[in-house]
């Protein structure tokens, strides 16, 4: 999200693309779960490397981060980038590498083998990771990116709405998530409650 457009990439290759206005405000942050907390579709398998950005990644960038595979983002050996903001590694905790949003497993979240060391394993029956007041991310319509790996054995065409990643609130344009939904079948969906995109793989 650049202030003006939001842009939504897969495997590195950029996907689709759309004007918006976000209007975000401060609200809590999940990770994996049903979409905003629905019980009946959370998230099963494993979600790894979340990383949140109060700039817009190049596409270069973004290939890099995807090319890096197993060596991950590798922030401890490299310069910080001064607009990282949170990264929730998965490393056998649920802390924010960078110490301003550490984060609590719930109902039972465990670890599995992730795509950089390990990752959060969420059973798909109730577990999520909860960041219950997200502090120093982006506000109103000011650039962010986010980043992450996943890995489930559902179905993406499938119509449960389970949630990767999302913050803000239940209000129009607050909201900034990755998910899964019956209104883009088969594949992933930014969902900004009302300033939604779709992709195309």
């Amino acid at each position: 999200w650049d202030g003006t457009t939001e842009r939504l990439y897969k495997n590195g290759v950029f996907s689709e693309s759309r004007p918006r206005n976000f209007s975000y405000v401060p609200g809590a942050g999940r990770i994996g779960d049903g979409f905003w907390g629905d019980g009946a579709n959370p998230f099963p398998g494993l979600i790894d490397e979340v990383q949140t950005y109060g700039r817009t990644l190049t596409a270069e960038e973004i290939q890099a981060l995807y090319y890096a595979g197993g060596s991950g983002s590798c922030r401890p050996c490299l310069p910080q980038d001064p607009q990282a903001l949170s990264w929730w590694r998965a490393e056998e905790n649920p802390d924010d590498f960078h110490g301003r949003n550490n984060a609590t497993l719930v109902n039972g979240t465990a670890y599995g083998p992730g795509k950089v060391g390990s990752a959060f394993l969420l059973d798909g029956v109730n577990d999520f990771v909860q960041i219950q007041s997200p502090t120093d991310l982006p506000m109103g319509n000011a650039p962010r990116s986010m980043d992450l790996w996943f890995r489930t054995p559902r179905n993406l065409a499938a119509t449960q709405e389970a949630a990767l990643v999302q913050y803000g609130s239940t209000g129009g344009s607050q909201m900034f998530g990755l998910i899964f939904s019956g209104n883009c079948s088969g594949k992933l969906y930014f969902y900004g409650y009302g300033n939604d995109l779709c992709g195309t793989t």
